[in-house]
């Protein structure tokens, strides 16, 4: 993975990593202390638990996503590839 998003006590509004390759898994870490938040998938009909600790493996470039934030210290590190990356070292994404 060449880029990291540090996202830092906030919501992410419903969106899709569009400059990522489509069959890439974009690994998302949540840390911190808060008490609530959820991870939503509406593609998939998907509402998961975004407590501490947490990691999932997403299709961000096919699936929209968005996350609740309630209060409490979080942050959330994502790790991603996106597609110019590929062009550059001459791989075919």
């Amino acid at each position: 993975f060449h880029g990291r998003s540090l996202i830092y006590n906030r919501a992410t509004p419903p969106h899709v990593d569009a400059k990522d390759p489509p069959q890439n898994l974009t690994p998302v870490l949540t840390l911190g202390e808060y008490d609530e938040g959820w991870l939503h998938v509406p593609d998939l009909g998907l509402e998961i638990k975004y407590l501490p600790g947490t990691l999932v493996m997403l299709r961000g470039a096919l699936l929209s996503h968005s996350v609740t934030y309630k209060g409490g210290q979080r942050i959330s590190i994502a790790h991603f590839m996106h597609m110019y990356m590929f062009d550059e070292v001459g791989f075919a994404a």
